[in-house]
């Protein structure tokens, strides 16, 4: 998908320098699993397992890290448990208090399923975000890969071998490339945001006759934002993108500063953008024994159809594609894909060696 012409009222070029990496852990799934099945549960033995390793002290499972003189140099809090005070010396600019992890966690689905059904296969998606998080990939896979092994009765999923994803190569390479577990932790899967977005096919949009396009978005996990409740709001989803997008880049890949530049001309092509949204509020939680309370996973899901000129907003929506929007994403929320962009990530049909996967539908294999 080429990236738009420099003449728009933004510069977003900056943030799309940002480093990510996509690794995925196949599994065959033994009954029917919803994403807020399966992401949690990895996500909570993730936690354990990470603190675990880089902890140095006997007593870690019930030592706080919280006023820990390591903290500004512990591997975990630094992956799992970021702080303002942890991350100080970190980046210029002012972050946000709620600081975004340098992971996301993931289980996408073919297109309008809700579950992968049983004997079909699956798969958890990890995106490493920044370089300095990167750099963490075997720690991070291989605690992924014990948690993977814990959870296989509670789950019921038989564990595949890890694939990694690359962008396509050339100028007008569209689709991603597959590797086997073997290639991974000897290569550097890592590739500015806009070689993944350039990868994406041309998205499908559809010219309505006022003018002007129809583009559909279709949130399969809830999505939490401070700045909306109940309701749909296109400027605060835009703005949101953009904060996740420079706090990301400020602290996990602080040598490059340039946080892009947004005036008032975006947000005035943004007031004109039509929304028609059928999103309803999904009432969902898990229960995090290593903090010994319910966390809320509630929030928005469904289909929202924007009308207007929407061609300037594409990589802003491609940012958020592949990095999740709003909280939790740690916990597989904030996922979203629009027409002819699932099948082109989601979807693909694992490879036995390195090949490409086109913006088609895909059928997991029986």
């Amino acid at each position: 998908m080429p990236l738009p012409p420099k003449n728009l009222p933004y510069e977003i070029g900056p943030l799309l320098n940002l480093e990510i990496a996509l690794f995925r852990l196949p599994f065959r799934a033994e009954k029917n699993l919803r994403p807020l099945d399966v992401v949690p549960a990895f996500r909570s033995l993730l936690g354990v397992t990470l603190k675990k390793r880089f902890c140095p002290f006997p007593d870690y499972e019930k030592r706080s890290c919280e006023g820990c003189d390591r903290a500004s140099t512990c591997c975990y809090t630094m992956l799992f448990a970021p702080t303002c005070k942890t991350i100080e010396n970190k980046g210029k600019g002012r972050f946000h208090a709620d600081l975004p992890r340098p992971y996301t966690l993931a289980m996408p689905l073919p297109h309008e399923n809700e579950t992968v059904q049983q004997g079909k296969e699956g798969g958890l998606v990890l995106t490493l975000i920044g370089a300095e998080a990167i750099r963490f990939k075997r720690p991070m896979l291989e605690s992924l890969s014990h948690a993977a092994m814990i959870l296989r009765k509670k789950l019921s999923i038989t564990p595949l071998p890890w694939q990694t994803f690359e962008p396509g190569k050339g100028g007008d390479s569209t689709g991603f490339s597959i590797m086997e577990e073997g290639d991974i932790l000897g290569r550097s899967p890592g590739a500015p945001l806009s070689c993944w977005i350039s990868a994406l096919p041309v998205l499908e949009h559809f010219t309505e006759n006022f003018g002007g396009d129809r583009l559909e978005l279709r949130f399969i996990t809830p999505l939490q934002l401070k700045r909306m409740q109940n309701k749909f709001m296109f400027i605060p989803f835009l703005q949101s993108v953009i904060a996740r997008l420079r706090d990301l880049k400020r602290i996990y890949q602080p040598e490059d500063n340039d946080m892009g530049n947004f005036s008032m001309a975006f947000y005035k092509e943004a007031e004109k953008i039509i929304t028609k949204s059928s999103l309803i509020s999904e009432k969902a939680s898990w229960f995090s024994k290593h903090r010994n309370k319910t966390i809320s996973l509630e929030g928005l899901t469904g289909k929202l159809i924007l009308k207007g000129e929407v061609s300037a907003f594409i990589p802003l929506f491609a940012a958020a594609f592949f990095l999740g929007i709003g909280s939790k994403t740690v916990y597989g929320l904030g996922r979203f894909d629009l027409q002819g962009w699932e099948d082109s990530y989601d979807n693909m049909i694992p490879q036995k060696s390195v090949g490409t996967f086109p913006g088609t539908h895909a059928h997991f294999p029986d």
